[in-house]
């Protein structure tokens, strides 16, 4: 919403790591992009987002933004941040969410995959993870808005758009 309130616009906006659409589904209501992609490595998260998302959506099963070739305009980002790895080969669904949910050294993977083919990338993170995807988007030549945080027992979520500097 705020994003849509600052007046921005978006014609190609993917989300990365899509669990089950809900971040791309906003987007499709509030930017209404020509073009639209949801991926996810998940089978089970790609069901979801098929399921949830309308069918102009693109919904790919792939890791990070591999499949695709091209620049976007606008990545949305929510990767696995918790410190610790996940599950070499996950087995069943409870294991796709710990994969979804822990290694922090694909955070990193995906942070830069991101800021290399995208103008913003609008991104989650935690402060238990050892990734700070603001200070690494500072590093690469991005200034950061600072959109939102929420904090937990133990933690704050942070909510950044990183954007290339005008």
């Amino acid at each position: 919403m705020k994003l849509k309130s600052q007046g921005k616009a978006y014609d190609r906006i993917v989300d990365v790591g899509s669990g089950t659409g809900i971040l791309a589904l906003a987007a499709y209501k509030l930017f209404k992009p020509p073009v639209l992609a949801a991926i996810d490595i998940s089978p089970y998260a790609v069901e979801l987002s098929r399921r949830n998302l309308p069918p102009e959506v693109h919904v790919v099963r792939c890791f990070g933004l591999s499949c695709l070739e091209s620049s976007w305009d606008l990545v949305i980002l929510n990767p696995p941040y918790l410190p610790g790895e996940p599950p070499r080969e996950p087995r069943d669904c409870l294991e796709w969410v710990e994969y979804a949910w822990s290694g922090s050294g694909l955070m990193y993977e995906l942070l830069l995959e991101a800021f290399n083919v995208s103008r913003e990338v609008l991104t989650v993170y935690s402060t238990l993870s050892p990734v700070d995807s603001g200070a690494l988007a500072l590093k690469l030549g991005f200034k950061v808005e600072r959109l939102g945080f929420r904090r937990f027992f133990y933690e704050e979520l942070r909510a950044i758009l990183a954007y290339r500097g005008d």
